[in-house]
């Protein structure tokens, strides 16, 4: 229901774990571009959004619960807007040094082999496409899935480049797959470790760090800009 001049209230009636999951498929459903018609013809707008979960206490009232969803809102804002910045200090780099930046066009000087670790279909299809540019890119559902892959491509001495990872997932999830392929790698006594990419709705401190401490290589907060995805795999040097 409306919320104000633009905002609205979503009741989920969910297990608290299955909620980040369900504002995930929420996010990827209304944050893309849409075509409608106005006096000067057809015209493309993108729309865009933050989206603060919280999940009600018992014996708290209605305004607490609102307020602390207001407040996880903003928090989100805030590092969206960052990145935002961050993105466009990048871009205005490269125009003063004279390089053309290239966003999504697929260029590289070798192919990349990748994997999307990713349980819900929408973001799986839209990482595939984007990585397939790329290179070979496989797909796994879940943790545990992804673990065996990695495991099975390094035995057959086709290691993969990048592993992109959700953070919330069925039977493993994200951390814990992660920590499973670091400790995979220091058994193995590979010399190039896979680059980790963690995708997650999840901005907050705890689940950065959680992330950061898993050893991943870089964060992506859905849903999912393929032009900062791109960045990343420059910053990796995953692609030129």
């Amino acid at each position: 229901m409306p919320w104000g001049g633009d905002q609205f209230i979503l009741v989920l009636d969910s297990e608290p774990h299955e909620a980040p999951a369900q504002i995930d498929r929420l996010a990827v459903r209304i944050c893309r571009s849409y075509k409608i018609d106005s006096r000067d013809g057809e015209r493309e707008l993108t729309v865009v959004a933050s989206i603060g979960l919280a999940e009600y206490i018992p014996g708290e009232t209605i305004n607490e619960l609102l307020a602390r969803a207001d407040q996880a809102m903003y928090a989100r804002k805030a590092i969206s807007h960052a990145q935002l910045t961050n993105d466009r200090q990048k871009l205005s780099t490269k125009e003063h040094t004279g390089q053309e930046p290239h966003f999504g066009s697929g260029e590289r000087s070798k192919k990349m082999k990748s994997l999307v670790a990713e349980d819900d279909a929408t973001n799986r299809k839209l990482l595939k496409t984007f990585l397939s540019r790329y290179g070979d890119c496989d797909v796994a559902i879940d943790g545990k899935e992804a673990v065996t892959a990695v495991r099975a491509a390094r035995q057959n001495h086709a290691s993969y480049d990048l592993v992109c990872m959700d953070l919330r997932m069925p039977q493993m999830d994200g951390q814990e797959a992660i920590r499973e392929i670091r400790k995979q790698e220091a058994a193995a006594g590979v010399s190039k470790t896979v680059k980790i990419i963690v995708t997650t709705i999840h901005t907050d401190i705890d689940s950065i760090a959680g992330a950061l401490l898993s050893r991943c290589n870089a964060y992506l907060a859905k849903p999912i800009d393929t032009a900062k995805l791109r960045s990343e795999l420059l910053n990796l040097g995953l692609i030129q």
